[in-house]
């Protein structure tokens, strides 16, 4: 059970950095 529900929420949080760091790449690029 704790772990049925840590994983989605680590997944999430995972999913989470990967978009803020190509949001961010992106927006350093537009304005580089």
């Amino acid at each position: 059970m704790g772990m049925a529900l840590a994983n989605p929420t680590t997944n999430h949080l995972h999913l989470s950095d990967i978009w803020i760091s190509a949001y961010l790449t992106r927006m350093i690029t537009s304005l580089a």
